[in-house]
């Protein structure tokens, strides 16, 4: 009598496990993808109900997948609202590279906003992490968007 309920509850946490494991590497995917495929990733994150995800770490890398993908596409993003989970997260777990890129993409979301000051604080923020950048992918992004704010405020004529 007492194994059913066992059986029961062995089923019910194998299959939110397998859930886990399959929303981590579809993320994981989508995050190979993102630089070389920005349409696609953007596409299949539409497809991710976000409500089914519970973890905060899958959160914060569909958040970061998300914005990532809208700035490779030219969406520009008025305020913070979709990569909060993952400021929110990355500012204090996960990997350097997460953080470094959470905080780039932060920055780009206020430099489109018109808030060059706060900014120009996440870019120094993400330049803090730039020895976790193995391939020189995010160092580059990070001072040409340094010297276009330079540019911006520094222009007199």
């Amino acid at each position: 009598m007492i194994l059913l309920p066992l059986v029961f509850v062995m089923l019910l946490c194998s299959s939110c496990m397998s859930k886990t494991e399959n929303t981590q590497s579809r993320l994981s995917e989508l995050d190979d993808l993102v630089y070389s495929n920005p349409s696609y990733v953007l596409n299949s994150l539409d497809e991710i109900d976000i409500n089914s995800i519970h973890h905060r770490r899958h959160k914060a890398k569909h958040a970061l997948i998300h914005s990532i993908a809208l700035d490779k596409t030219y969406k520009e993003i008025g305020n913070d609202s979709i990569i909060k989970p993952a400021l929110e997260y990355f500012s204090k777990h996960g990997p350097s590279i997460d953080r470094l890129r959470t905080f780039y993409y932060t920055a780009r979301i206020h430099e489109n906003s018109g808030d060059l000051e706060k900014a120009m604080e996440f870019l120094t923020k993400s330049e803090k992490h730039k020895d976790c950048d193995k391939h020189n992918l995010c160092l580059p992004l990070i001072y040409t968007a340094k010297g276009r704010i330079y540019t911006h405020l520094f222009d007199y004529e």
